[in-house]
């Protein structure tokens, strides 16, 4: 599946618990042993909502970029 997101002008609504919480929903009616995210590291309202929502960090990634002239 590809990215998720909420709209700038929609955030803070609890749209995003909404859309993680049908999606662990569908994960666990299809029998799913495990559901897996990606976030950005600096997406600090998105990790706030997946910890109050039960996931664990489970690693830490570090992504470099190179800028070609």
């Amino acid at each position: 599946m590809g990215p998720l997101a909420i709209l700038p002008d929609h955030q803070g609504m609890g749209l995003g618990r909404q859309l993680l919480r049908a999606a662990l929903a569908f994960t666990q009616e299809k029998k799913y042993k495990k559901a897996t995210l990606c976030v950005n590291g600096d997406n600090e309202r998105a990790k706030v909502l997946y910890l109050k929502e039960g996931f664990l960090q489970a690693e830490g990634v570090t992504a470099y970029e190179y800028f070609l002239s």
